[in-house]
This record gives C-alpha cells, sequence and structure tokens, in this order.
C-alpha cells in the first residue's frame, strides 16, 4: 500500500490485531470451560491457529444498484471477530427471521463451520449478512479470522449418545478451496456436504 513504508501504520493495525487475538483466545477458553473440557488440550487447540485480520470496505450503492453488501453466508473459520463502524450486519435468528445490529461501533463474534464441526453441532455456525444502509455512508468493518493449521475434528469430549459424530477430520485450508468451487457454491450447506457423516 506504502512503497516508502508507513511504520505508524503497521505498529497500529499489528497492536489491534493482537488485542483482537486476545478476545479470539478468550472465547475460545470459554467455551472450553462451559464444556469441562481439558486446559491442557485448550492450549494445544489455540496453537494450532492461524489468523486472517482484514478489512472491509463497502461502497454506496448506485441507483439502479442492489443494497446487499454481501450474501447471506456462514463463515468458514472457527471464530471470525468483526468490528463494525457502520451499521449493516444482520444476523439470522433460529426463527429464520434476520436481526440488524445497528449499534455503533460493534463488536460481534461469530461462530463458523469449524466451530460447529468440532462442537459437533454443539455451537452452530452463524448465518450473516451485510445489507447497507439508505445513508450516504460508506460502511467500513474489520475482521479477525481464525483457521486450523491442523486437521479439524469433532472432539471426542463432545461425541456421546445424544451427540453421534456428525462429521469427518478434515484439513480447513481444503474446505476453503472446496468453499469457492461451483460445487461449493450450489451447496446449501457446504460444511455437511463437504465432511459431513
Amino acid at each position: 500500500m506504502w512503497p516508502g513504508g508507513n511504520d505508524y501504520f503497521c505498529e497500529r493495525v499489528n497492536a489491534y490485531a493482537k488485542v483482537m487475538k486476545e478476545l479470539d483466545q478468550t472465547v475460545k477458553k470459554m467455551v472450553f470451560d462451559s464444556y469441562g473440557l481439558d486446559k491442557k488440550k485448550c492450549e494445544s487447540f489455540l496453537e494450532s491457529m492461524n489468523y486472517v485480520f482484514r478489512g472491509h470496505k463497502y461502497r454506496i450503492p448506485e441507483m439502479d444498484e442492489s443494497n446487499v453488501g454481501l450474501t447471506p453466508h456462514t463463515d468458514t473459520t472457527f471464530l471470525t471477530i468483526l468490528h463494525q463502524k457502520v451499521a449493516g450486519l444482520e444476523i439470522k435468528l433460529k426463527d429464520g427471521k434476520w436481526f440488524r445490529l445497528d449499534a455503533s461501533p460493534l463488536f460481534c463474534v461469530l461462530a463458523g463451520d469449524a466451530f460447529m464441526v468440532w462442537s459437533n453441532e454443539r455451537i452452530r455456525s452463524c448465518e450473516h449478512r451485510i445489507i447497507l444502509s439508505e445513508s450516504n455512508v460508506t460502511r467500513y468493518s474489520l475482521g479477525l479470522l481464525s483457521y486450523s493449521n491442523t486437521m479439524v475434528q469433532t472432539s471426542e469430549d463432545l461425541i456421546d449418545e445424544e451427540h453421534p459424530l456428525r462429521y469427518k477430520p478434515f484439513n480447513h485450508y481444503e474446505y476453503i478451496g472446496f468453499v469457492s468451487t461451483e460445487e461449493g457454491a450450489k451447496c446449501k450447506n457446504r460444511i455437511k456436504a463437504y465432511c459431513g457423516v
């Protein structure tokens, strides 16, 4: 972005991303604690994570364009942490209705497909979309996405008679590749199609 360098910007972004990573790991520790899982397994789980920090810009739609900034989807991640500066994020509720998160600024932690597999569907991936408002304001948001650098598999501690195994182990980055294929794009439930039992 800046061939001559911009140390101040880089330092600020790195500092911000580190705080977001700490939030990500705190949420994951809370999940392990809530299920009474071993702390050593949690540490190993956290060490297996890779992170991507992204900035998103949604321009104001033209008069003849749709106000859909991002179509409904679930994330391929374990967790996605979003920080929106302008409203637009909508979450699909269990009853199928869309709930608009108008608070701004807002931090939102969304479970992704990988967390659903790991938890054996005790945690559901969160379907969401971006709908751009009528205001003439460009929407910016920041996102920290977490991925596993090892095989994603259901925690054996979360498999029992009431919760039989629902997914086969998979390579996280190969799943991301599948999602971007024509076959993956056609799937209503991409993770079930990719590794469902």
